[in-house]
Order: C-alpha cells, then structure tokens, then sequence
C-alpha cells in the first residue's frame, strides 16, 4: 500500500496551507483489506496483520483536499459529531472514533475537549491509526488556544519529536517554544534540525 502526501487547503482564505498528512490512498485489491468507520473511512486489515506501507514522493503525487475549508467545515462537523458520539457507544476503546471526534471538537473551538479526546486516545495503542501525528499536532495547537502551562505544551511536544523523529514539525514547535522561553541558542538549534528534515 502506498501513502500520499495530501494537503489541506482552504479555499476561502486564498488556498491557505493548513497542514500536511499521508493517508493510505493506493492498496491491492485483497478480500483482507475493507474500509470501516461511519465517518471518515478508514483501511483495516480483516485477518489483524499489519499493512505495509511505503510513502509516494510528493514531487512525484500529491492530493489537494478542500474538505476542511472554513466554510464547510463547521457544518461537517455538527453533522458528523452525534453519529461520532453514537458509534462510540458501541465501541468506547475505538481509537479512530476517539481521533475524529478530538477532531470535530478541535474544528468546533471546543479546545477543552479536543484535549480531553487526545488523552482518551493516548490511553489506547494508537499503532493502528493512519496518521497519529495530527493527532499531536492538534493537541499542540488546542493547548496553545488554550494558553496551556509551558510544562505541559514541553511535555506533549517532546512526545511527539521521539514518537516522529523524522518529521520537521514537531521540532519546529519545539524551537517556537523555546524562542518563546528566551532560549535563543537552543531554540535555533531546534530549527536547524526542522530544516535539516525538511530538506
């Protein structure tokens, strides 16, 4: 199976850049591999072994998608947040559930319980999810909406960095926070690493 590299634009603020992640969009037709979930479908391997994955160049295929643009998004959400909190009735230890509605929360403005939602998810083995580290990264940015302690944005940052220590993000979020703290040095050293894994 193959991951891509999609964008999240928004076309009502001039195609604003939101972020960056690798869903799985290329796979062998195979009686093992089906999609589940209510919203936001997502591949599973029926026979419980793991998927091989191998990421696509972006220089080679990218997607642009548009679902998340501001004047869509809100409305997404409302529609898919009692069919969310419906499904997770009937599976509360879903990581996938847990991840979607930290995620209509987090769109909501409801920061509070996107965090509340990321640390449910974090109880679990988050293995099986497509892409957990947008998980962290809107923990990151809920916290700062939140003007959460410094301890605590440190604490979940540095999670991210050792979980995806080869994702420039989290580094330059670090070094952010750090310039923030008046550690210049150190902070510049953060952002050297981001660029180094950016390039």
């Amino acid at each position: 199976a193959f991951s891509i590299r999609m964008v999240n634009i928004d076309v009502d603020k001039q195609n604003k850049i939101l972020e960056y992640f690798y869903p799985i969009r290329i796979f062998r037709a195979n009686t093992v591999i089906r999609y589940t979930g209510k919203v936001h479908e997502h591949l599973v391997k029926t026979d419980r072994t793991s998927l091989k994955v191998s990421k696509v160049p972006p220089n080679l295929l990218e997607l642009i998608h548009t679902g998340y643009s501001s004047s869509v998004i809100e409305k997404k959400c409302r529609r898919n947040l009692p069919i969310l909190l419906k499904e997770l009735e009937v599976k509360p230890e879903d990581v996938s559930v847990l991840a979607y509605l930290m995620d209509c929360y987090f769109n909501l403005k409801d920061y509070q319980r996107a965090v509340d939602y990321a640390e449910k998810i974090f109880r679990f083995d988050t293995s099986s999810l497509e892409y957990c580290s947008r998980i962290y990264r809107r923990l990151i940015k809920a916290l700062q909406c939140l003007n959460a302690p410094v301890e605590e944005m440190k604490k979940v940052i540095l999670a991210a960095i050792e979980r995806f220590s080869v994702m420039p993000d989290f580094y330059g979020e670090y070094a952010l926070l750090l310039v923030e703290l008046g550690k210049f040095e150190e902070g510049l050293a953060y952002f050297a690493k981001a660029d180094q894994l950016e390039a």
